[in-house]
């Protein structure tokens, strides 16, 4: 078995080939190769065959960029796009180690929780490792809250009644006067003196 290289190589590319009793070659490094071979009977009559090879390397995994932030509330998403310097044939989108069904575009939306990564495929159908995942984290959006009156919601001018909400911690608050927001009054309670109506997000 002799190797003729078609382009010249560096010296890290002096790979030896081989190849089985099924005629399948092995050991090929990317680029054009001449493979030359004798194949002799069993009467001792011989024949020389030259076959040209054409071995394309494995694209470089992609990097994936985000359009923005990678974490938001529920009813957000965010665009994430591949990014590589390979000749593309298709991309394949995965959210953890599945593949996302129909995501093969240059890039995806993603609306849910995980970690997700792209593999390309170049145009001679070699596929890359996935990338480096990216990590999108979605929260879930409070409970809407509900108001309480601690007493009665009739009353004569001059009185009031404390309204309330469930208190939560770490939630802050905003109190509604007929829809309109009542500056600093961000607490769990509040002080109604008003005819109106009161709400609270």
């Amino acid at each position: 078995l002799s190797i003729r290289r078609q382009r010249q190589m560096c010296i890290r590319d002096r790979s030896i080939a081989s190849v089985n009793s099924n005629g399948l070659v092995s050991g090929l490094i990317p680029g054009g190769s001449i493979i030359s071979y004798t194949v002799t009977n069993i009467f001792g009559c011989a024949s020389f065959v030259n076959k040209s090879i054409l071995v394309s390397g494995k694209p470089e995994p992609p990097l994936v960029d985000t359009s923005s932030s990678l974490t938001f509330c529920q009813g957000g998403n965010v665009k994430l796009t591949a990014k590589s310097t390979s000749t593309i044939a298709t991309y394949q989108w995965y959210q953890g180690n599945t593949p996302i069904i129909g995501a093969n575009n240059l890039s995806y939306v993603a609306s849910a929780s995980g970690n997700y990564s792209v593999g390309i495929t170049n145009s001679a159908g070699c596929t890359s490792s996935q990338s480096a995942p990216v990590t999108v984290t979605i929260y879930n959006l409070p409970v809407t809250p509900s108001v309480f009156a601690n007493g009665p919601i009739t009353f004569c001018k001059e009185e009031s009644v404390l309204l309330s909400t469930s208190k939560i911690p770490g939630n802050s608050y905003q109190w509604y006067f007929n829809g309109n927001a009542i500056p600093g009054e961000s607490n769990d309670t509040l002080r109604a003196k008003l005819e109106g109506a009161y709400s609270v997000s």
